[in-house]
């Protein structure tokens, strides 16, 4: 009988090791899951702000004024919220699902490069500069949202994530 209960244990043992083994790497593939999903959302994001920054163009002539990062996102009249609604941007597009808490709450989680005010939008390669970055580029002490680094949306429409924005985008 006192075998009989060594086994019984042993098997109980064995089950509880794998069930936690499993437990670990369900949850894992749950937060990899999750991380690819905000990184594929962020870029529609970014590619639905830039077919509103065409919208903008071929009915003005030229790309908005907009803030570097407007004080209050929801009601500055330079904010790329209020400027690009009309032209079909709707307001969660303005929001990385992958980015603080903090940014999520002001409303807006990208940065617009000034420079591009009343400029226009490329197709060249060789011509194109950055629009907009994600805004935890200027906080180097928090994480990258995303895998590799941080999205950062150029005038051609192309999204490149980068590690280091602030070395590599002029004007950051």
């Amino acid at each position: 009988m006192n075998a009989s209960r060594t086994n019984h244990g042993s098997v109980v043992l064995k089950l509880l090791f794998f069930g936690v083994i499993a437990a670990a790497v369900i949850g894992s593939l749950y937060w990899v899951l999750n991380q690819v999903r905000m990184d594929a959302e962020c870029r529609e994001n970014m590619g639905t702000i830039y077919q509103a920054l065409e919208q903008y163009e071929l009915e003005k002539g030229a790309l908005p004024t907009l803030a570097y990062y407007p004080d209050e996102p929801f009601v500055d009249a330079d904010s790329i919220r209020l400027v690009l609604e009309s032209f079909g941007l709707p307001p969660e597009a303005c929001i990385c699902p992958a980015g603080h808490t903090k940014l999520q709450k002001q409303g807006l989680s990208y940065i617009w490069n000034p420079a591009m005010n009343g400029a226009n939008l490329t197709g060249k390669p060789e011509e194109r500069q950055w629009l907009l970055v994600d805004a935890q580029a200027l906080a180097p002490e928090i994480p990258p949202p995303h895998f590799g680094g941080y999205h950062v949306l150029y005038s051609d429409g192309e999204i490149v994530t980068l590690r280091d924005p602030l070395t590599a985008l002029p004007g950051l």
